[in-house]
């Protein structure tokens, strides 16, 4: 309360307190954090629970002023970056969304004239006259995010308020965001979620206790993350979990045809085979191994598990293979992604989570069945296939 009045008083008065200098049970939330953010870009920003993510973003929006350094913006800035935040709880949804695209900017005529695309987004006309202190908190997000977007600004920034919606409705945000950035716009992006990371993001920024970890390519920074996560998580679990995720190793993702040729074209209603093989150090008695196909968006179509289908995999020390056999996989014309993990059956903890653009196949002739698909599925292992 002391630390309080004494900022309040600070503020009021027009004096600048003394910035390089911490009082007692302080530290800095961030520090010596540098970067530029260009148009047409999606700049993704990772790090644990308490790196100074959500802070650097109420930074960068005026909620917090910087006590050291100084922050440029060329444009307007609009966000959600909390759920539920700007909104008052007593008034309705419709009510909401002038209020939250007044303080984004706009005036009155621009919503009204904005007013039905950001309903028709949100997919909540139903509820708009309800207070929103009765929608849950993915109906939260979805007002928030349609009010957001559809105000247009230079700049978007997003914390992590996704995950709590739907599936398609994360998806339709997935598809509005590569929309702002096809427009010349900016976006910051915050997420836990490594597969949107990497399918949305340009560039990437990790952030590790308050500072500036690594800036650069996605998937390099992707790896600075998740081996910072290793080492937390094997602290935490020891010998519950075993190992990390060093003692698994991709040596390659293959898409073969019915004759076991290499394959990146399909025809519709063909079978084809996913072959994984990898090397490990260790042995595990029982894990779960997980086979995913994703569509161009990263939603995923086809997600097939070995402990779904009551089949048991154990990982053997040296070369493992395992072969994924599709004998009806219904998908529409377009390009398909592969996602492979491998975890512990008890404890839940990967060994291993392979998401690149780099596994891809294409389908060739377009079908009927659309979203989720079911699959006709078969699973075969191998042990130690080389010495």
């Amino acid at each position: 309360m002391l630390y309080g009045m004494q900022d309040l008083s600070y503020g009021f008065l027009s004096i600048r307190p003394k910035s390089h200098e911490l009082r007692k049970d302080e530290f800095w939330a961030v520090e010596n954090i540098n970067f530029e953010l260009y148009e047409g870009e999606i700049l993704g920003i990772i790090g644990a629970n308490g790196s100074g993510k959500s802070t650097l973003l109420r930074i960068l929006t005026g909620i917090f002023p910087p006590d050291r350094g100084r922050i440029s913006i060329d444009g307007s800035v609009g966000g959600i970056i909390a759920l539920g935040a700007g909104m008052h709880p007593h008034m309705t949804g419709r009510e909401n969304i002038y209020l939250n695209g007044t303080v984004l900017g706009l005036t009155k005529p621009e919503i009204d004239r904005l007013f039905d695309e950001i309903v028709d987004f949100s997919e909540l006309s139903s509820f708009l006259d309800a207070p929103i202190s009765t929608y849950s908190s993915g109906m939260k997000v979805r007002l928030g995010f349609a009010v957001a977007v559809h105000c247009k600004p230079e700049i978007l920034l997003v914390d992590e308020v996704l995950s709590v919606g739907d599936l398609n409705f994360q998806n339709k945000c997935m598809r509005k965001l590569r929309e702002v950035r096809d427009q010349a716009k900016a976006v910051i992006f915050i997420s836990h979620s490594m597969e949107n990371i990497e399918l949305l993001c340009t560039r990437l920024i990790v952030l590790n206790d308050g500072g500036l970890l690594f800036e650069g390519k996605v998937r390099e920074g992707i790896a600075v993350y998740e081996n910072i996560q290793n080492k937390v998580s094997n602290a935490d679990v020891g010998e519950i979990a075993g190992k990390n995720s060093g003692d698994i190793e991709i040596k390659s993702v293959n898409v073969q045809d019915e004759d076991n040729n290499e394959i990146r074209e399909i025809k519709e209603g063909r079978k084809f085979l996913v072959v994984y093989q990898f090397s490990s150090k260790i042995q595990i008695d029982d894990v779960i191994v997980s086979s995913t196909i994703r569509d161009s968006d990263g939603r995923p179509l086809i997600w097939n598990r070995n402990s779904d289908l009551g089949k048991n995999i154990k990982v053997n020390i040296g070369m493992n293979k395992i072969c994924v056999t599709y004998l009806k996989s219904n998908l529409k014309s377009g390009i398909y992604f592969l996602t492979f993990s491998i975890k512990n059956s008890k404890t839940g903890e990967y060994y291993i989570k392979v998401i690149s653009k780099d596994y891809w196949f294409k389908i060739t002739s377009p079908v009927l069945s659309r979203g989720y698909v079911q699959s006709d599925v078969q699973w075969e292992y191998y042990n130690n296939l080389i010495k």
